[in-house]
């Protein structure tokens, strides 16, 4: 009853979207730039994590107890993008391309800004690998402005309550 009721939704919404070829060229296009960005960002950080960084006296860092929530981080973090593609799969799809440009954006200013402020971690901290290899090429510890986790969530949430 439930997966015809999605069926009955998805071809609603999304049949069209798929008749209309501007929509598909620009869906792909922005979509590939946002996987063009995401490799670049992968590369910056790799790069970075090799150069010789200070690491800088946090007074904050330093009064805080030391917590693990890399798993928390983590999965909240994967929650948080697996809920913004299902809005715009299953909510709002024309609006696809403009979400894809807008991450793309929003990784290459991360990336920038990566390679332009590469500090190395406070010296009292806690490795943070997220589920081992999972991520391999995308655990680097000099990207300490901006957090990717945090932005990724409120672009999500501007997103998805922006007027219509």
């Amino acid at each position: 009853m439930y997966i015809t009721k999605i069926k009955t939704h998805l071809k609603k919404v999304w049949s069209p979207l798929l008749r209309k070829k501007t929509f598909m060229l620009v869906a792909i296009f922005s979509f590939l730039l946002l996987l063009f960005a995401g490799l670049l960002m992968g590369k910056v950080g790799m790069y970075v994590q090799h150069l010789d960084s200070p690491s800088l006296l946090d007074e904050v860092h330093n009064v805080l107890p030391l917590q693990d929530i890399n798993l928390i981080a983590t999965v909240g973090h994967l929650i948080a993008i697996a809920l913004i593609v299902w809005y715009f799969a299953y909510v709002n799809p024309a609006k696809i391309p403009y979400a894809c440009f807008v991450f793309f954006l929003l990784v290459m200013m991360r990336s920038l800004t990566i390679f332009v402020t590469h500090m190395g971690p406070p010296f009292a901290r806690i490795d943070d690998a997220p589920l081992g290899t999972l991520f391999h090429g995308y655990y680097f510890t000099k990207d300490l402005f901006f957090s990717g986790h945090v932005a990724t969530a409120f672009m999500g949430f501007l997103l998805i309550t922006t007027p219509k």
